[in-house]
């Protein structure tokens, strides 16, 4: 296909295009019913959280007192360390793991639902509680009951494994169950347990193996491959369409439309980031049949952008898109070159400019992302020897693919 050819191609498709990602964006349904509720939203272990509440409220909706594995695990699981919390239970503490999840799986289906009014927060640092003889011990994760609140070391979360993550979480919300008419204290006794923590955390695992043992959460274990928001590095390849003035393109022969490629990279530690691209526009044609045009910029980009997380699905790799908005400084050179019947006009420019630009990134998996955007782009430069100075605005729209680390 001729280069004009695709350029045609490509502004005929634009539109649709665009409009598809936008309706993709915000009227995706999501896979799963459950999810969760986080009050600064848009997180790489947001979606972790949500599978480890569906696998609460589904679990706790299929408690029942006639499960012969409840509070028990099964010879396939003997060697996973949550089976190893059940397997010190005594008789007396077991019949109690049965008794009270049985008594209190609606209350865990209701503060598991979306609709519950807990919040949950993550801490980017570690975290303690004092205990009763005053010293110090580190936690994954802390209730607040008076807030509704409940706060869990990120980095922690995102290194456990999901079984983990789930009896974590169920011991979180049980501390928002009055159990035996009070709310647990992780440090005093609950007998016939030693303390409110072995209680939990026999809770926890309980519900958590049983859940397990019921089904294979193929569909949530699926979504441990999808790329993630939070990542500090990204490399971006794409190919865009530029749309010209067509006073600037009549000035230099050529239509108001040709292609490129760009390579960047971006490091991002937070949602403010910064980033390097090298980007190459070329545009080769005739002019009435009769004069061969040929002219190609290449820019170098140093620029700032920021990730912004508009919209959440439970449970979806939808969860994981984003947006990233940016403003970058252009430098670099074009070339010129017209032709006709042996005669030819050449002649080369440096080129400055700024561009702004929006790019919405769609989650694949194991790091890769499909990406699409627009931007404005303007750009100076002047051909010294062929009188033409060139002050433009670009339209630009870009589709490609990323991969973040």
């Amino acid at each position: 296909m001729r280069p004009d050819s695709m350029i045609k191609f490509w502004h005929g498709l634009k539109w649709p295009y665009l409009i598809l990602s936008l309706t993709l964006l915000v009227a995706t349904p999501s896979p799963l019913y459950a999810g969760t509720f986080i009050g600064n939203g848009g997180s790489a272990q947001d979606i972790d959280l949500d599978a480890a509440l569906a696998i609460i409220n589904d679990g706790s909706r299929n408690i029942s007192a006639d499960s012969k594995t409840l509070c028990t695990c099964s010879e396939g699981w003997v060697d996973n360390d949550l089976c190893r919390v059940l397997g010190q239970l005594s008789d007396d503490e077991r019949k109690a793991c049965r008794e009270l999840l049985v008594k209190h799986a609606p209350e865990l289906g209701e503060l598991s639902n979306r609709k519950s009014k807990l919040r949950f927060e993550w801490a980017d640092s570690p975290m303690s509680v004092v205990t009763s003889n005053k010293s110090n011990r580190k936690v994954d994760a802390v209730s607040q009951i008076d807030k509704q609140l409940i706060t869990i070391n990120r980095q922690r979360f995102f290194q456990m494994p999901l079984m983990f993550r789930t009896a974590l979480i169920t011991h979180e919300l049980l501390h928002f169950v009055k159990i035996n008419g009070e709310y647990t204290d992780d440090e005093k006794p609950a007998p016939p347990f030693k303390s409110g923590r072995s209680m939990l955390d026999a809770l926890g695992a309980a519900l958590t193996m049983e859940s397990f043992e019921r089904q294979s959460f193929d569909e949530i274990r699926d979504l441990e491959s999808v790329s993630r928001s939070k990542r500090r590095n990204w490399i971006y390849v794409d190919f865009s369409g530029v749309h010209h003035q067509a006073k600037q393109s009549k000035r230099l022969l050529k239509t108001s439309n040709s292609s490129g490629s760009s390579f960047s990279y971006a490091w991002r530690p937070n949602e403010l980031g910064f980033n390097i691209d090298m980007t190459s526009d070329s545009y080769e044609g005739s002019y009435r049949s009769k004069i061969t045009v040929k002219e190609s910029i290449s820019l170098l980009g140093l620029g700032v952008n920021y990730r912004i997380n508009p919209v959440r699905y439970y449970l979806s790799k939808w969860n994981e898109t984003h947006l990233t908005v940016g403003l970058t400084a252009l430098s670099g050179s074009s070339n010129y070159d017209a032709s006709s019947d042996g005669v030819a006009k050449k002649d080369t420019a440096k080129v400055i400019g700024g561009s702004g630009g929006i790019r919405a990134l769609m989650a694949l998996n194991n790091g890769f992302w499909l990406s699409t955007g627009a931007e404005l782009r303007h750009i100076r430069y002047e051909y010294k020897k062929l009188h033409i100075k060139t002050i433009e605005n670009q339209s630009v729209f870009t589709l490609g693919g990323a991969y973040g680390f």
